[in-house]
């Protein structure tokens, strides 16, 4: 089973059919995941972070936020990977956490981490309090 396999299964079971090549939060899907392998192991809650499973080159990149929520309005400048996100008709901002080193790729815009997902050895995730391992 490929990487690919592994992190769609986890995904699909959770309701998604395609997590890839997009910014996604993992909040209501996961409380948590873990991709172990034998040289690079993460566990990663979903809270503060954003995760985007980029299928063609095989990483996670990961963009992390202060974790506080700001109305927006037209007013607000937006710095580099800041987010909104409209709830029940209000905008809202969430502010890129700036203390990390920050990278840029041209395809998915601003990340603080990439890590390779290639060859896992395990994906765990927690749902619910149910734990599952593919």
């Amino acid at each position: 089973m490929s990487a690919k396999d592994f992190i769609e299964a986890a995904f699909n079971k959770a309701g998604i059919s395609n997590p890839f090549n997009q910014w996604i939060t993992l909040d209501k899907i996961f409380t948590s995941i873990g991709i172990h392998k034998a040289d690079n192991n993460i566990a990663v809650s979903y809270k503060t972070k954003m995760f985007y499973f980029n299928e063609d080159d095989q990483m996670i990149y990961i963009r992390r936020f202060t974790g506080i929520v700001y109305p927006y309005d037209s007013s607000v400048k937006l710095d580099t990977g800041d987010i909104t996100f409209t709830v029940d008709g209000n905008t809202y901002y969430l502010k890129c956490y700036k203390n990390y080193k920050m990278s840029s790729d041209n395809n998915i815009g601003a990340y603080h981490e990439a890590v390779s997902f290639d060859q896992p050895t395990l994906f765990s995730y927690i749902n619910n309090g149910a734990r599952f391992r593919l």
